[in-house]
């Protein structure tokens, strides 16, 4: 008998040809502490809090600082009760500014942490192939963004068009609060799209460290003497 066989707790030795059990986890270290969604939740409070800033803004430019009458050219009232409201505005403006600069960093950070999370459970649980194309994600991000700078420089200059040719008030406050949607929605753009693009990167590079491979379908051709036509390849 060999000694091998005296320890009750050995495996035998598997069978010639067999193939090999399936990875059930594997070792790849210290789970993350963090998920990421309590900065991803940050960062839709704080979009929020800026949609709220906008909305007051708009109400507040729209009642105290465009006359009931416009002449050709005319746009905001310089009387007593635009000058009454500027601090307000002001404020309403910097809440703005700042509650949307706060949701992309937040966004961007919770993007992070949860593509390293996702990654490491993936790997953990034995996954060998990557559940999400981190690529693919980036590169939506990175159109999401560029659509969030691109939204507020068009609405301006649509937002400045018609005001200067309104000869309404309706028409003034119409063009402000047009202006101000695309500020607004350039913002939560440009928030979505840095996470989206911080988590794929984060995703992509974490996965790769873990040793999870990417897998990929094409269609390749098939020519013989007896068959024509188009078949399905694995890329690892």
């Amino acid at each position: 008998m060999s000694p091998a066989s005296d320890d009750p707790t050995a495996q035998p030795p598997p069978a010639a040809g067999a193939a090999p059990a399936p990875a059930t986890g594997r070792d790849i270290g210290k789970a993350p502490t963090f998920s990421g969604k309590g900065l991803i939740i940050g960062a839709a409070v704080a979009g929020g809090l800026g949609l709220v800033a906008n909305v007051v803004r708009g109400a507040l430019l729209g009642s105290t600082c465009i006359p009931d009458s416009l002449a050709e050219g005319e746009v905001y009232n310089t009387g007593f009760s635009c000058f009454a409201s500027g601090g307000a505005i002001i404020a309403m403006s910097a809440l703005a500014v700042g509650a949307g600069t706060a949701s992309i960093g937040l966004a961007a950070g919770g993007g992070a942490v949860k593509g390293k999370y996702d990654a490491y459970h993936e790997a953990a649980a034995g996954g060998t192939t990557r559940k999400r194309n981190g690529v693919t994600l980036m590169t939506l991000g990175g159109v999401l963004m560029g659509l969030g700078i691109i939204t507020p420089i068009l609405t301006w200059s649509l937002a400045w068009t018609g005001t200067v040719t309104c000869t309404s008030a309706g028409c003034a406050r119409g063009s402000i609060a047009g202006y101000l949607i695309g500020v607004q929605l350039g913002a939560s753009m440009l928030a979505a799209g840095t996470g989206l693009l911080a988590y794929g990167a984060s995703y992509h590079n974490h996965a790769r460290s873990y040793g999870m491979s990417r897998f990929k379908l094409m269609p390749a051709p098939i020519v013989s003497r007896d068959q024509l036509g188009f078949g399905l390849v694995g890329r690892f």
